[in-house]
């Protein structure tokens, strides 16, 4: 396990990470029973001047990143010491590095729960590790292959061609037939805004997307195959 003189420079370098940042870091290589005092032992040891800086500001600081990790399971009281030793969870130690913890912490920044299996099953992983342009040219993969099931068009149409043709106002196979047409309008419209906005450009170049956009981006397509799926069980009702 690393030691935190080792870490961090300065207490200004410390206190400039959030719990979620610092928690790992403080975790990392653990797998027995310690004490917050552990850590202050490292930064502020009795025989030098130590880590400087505002040292009550720096326990704080590590209290929180300690208590973001208790309440994300990673860390309990020790059912066999007192209340001040602590000990990493079987979740902690099976996330052996401030690495699978990054995973972890991007994983939240994707609602799994917000997603249909599909996109669980083939994009989740994508962007786990970090490949965001992938994943989102994925999870509109499904859209595009979802929206060709359901309305029974051809591999002729692709992309917003296919959209516009299967949410045509007027015949469209996936119009909703129970809204006025401005509604219906508007739908054809968001999804093919949408595959020409998020699939087209990553199946070009690459975007380099970030996190939270690929996020906010496969969870539109999310609602999209949602809306699909529905109007797909319409019709075949129908």
């Amino acid at each position: 396990m690393p030691h935190l003189l080792d870490v961090f420079a300065s207490a200004a370098d410390l206190l400039s990470l959030e719990p979620e940042e610092l928690g790992p870091i403080l975790l990392e290589g653990r797998t027995d029973k310690f004490t917050m005092h552990d850590f202050m032992n490292q930064l502020y040891p009795s025989y030098a001047g130590g880590f400087g800086g505002d040292r009550r500001a720096v326990t704080i600081a590590i209290a929180e990143a300690l208590g973001w990790l208790k309440a994300q399971g990673f860390l309990i009281h020790d059912p066999d010491q007192n209340i001040d030793w602590l000990m990493p969870t079987r979740r902690a130690i099976a996330l052996n590095g401030t690495t699978d913890f990054k995973a972890y912490q991007l994983g939240k920044i994707l609602p799994v729960d917000l997603l249909q299996d599909a996109l669980v099953q083939k994009v989740r992983h994508l962007f786990l590790r970090g490949d965001y342009d992938t994943a989102v040219f994925q999870a509109f993969h499904e859209v595009e292959v979802a929206v060709r099931e359901a309305s029974g068009l051809g591999d002729e149409l692709y992309g917003a061609g296919l959209m516009r043709r299967a949410f045509d106002t007027k015949d469209g196979p996936l119009r909703d037939k129970e809204v006025i047409p401005g509604e219906r309008e508007a739908e054809l419209h968001l999804f093919s805004g949408a595959i020409g906005h998020a699939k087209n450009p990553v199946s070009h170049r690459r975007v380099g997307m970030g996190p939270i956009e690929a996020a906010r981006l496969i969870v539109l397509a999310s609602h999209l195959l949602e809306i699909v799926e529905e109007r797909g069980s319409r019709s075949r009702v129908l």
